[in-house]
């Protein structure tokens, strides 16, 4: 299922389309959106892998905020599609 293009302000513009809280990107899992509530996988996109989130998450960041990432989360605001965004980005490992 895997037909849109994978680019994170793609993502994105669909969070600020269906009025999403959330926006999870999970190796291992397609993206998904938090949605009053519910986790919902974003159609047209299958399972992500390790790359494929590096390359969505890194894609907002400079090199320093890189860093912070692997160590804590960042806060990030942003203006996307006239809206005003305020994005918090968090580092987990499996173990």
């Amino acid at each position: 299922m895997e037909n849109r293009e994978l680019r994170i302000e793609v993502l994105l513009e669909d969070v600020v389309r269906r009025r999403a809280s959330d926006l999870h990107i999970q190796v291992g899992l397609p993206p998904m959106l938090r949605i009053d509530g519910a986790l919902t996988p974003v159609a047209g996109f299958g399972p992500l892998d390790e790359a494929q989130v590096e390359q969505l998450v890194f894609a907002i960041l400079d090199q320093d905020q890189q860093q912070v990432l692997m160590k804590e989360k960042i806060q990030l605001p942003c203006t996307l599609c006239g809206e005003k965004l305020h994005f918090t980005l968090s580092q987990r490992n499996a173990n």
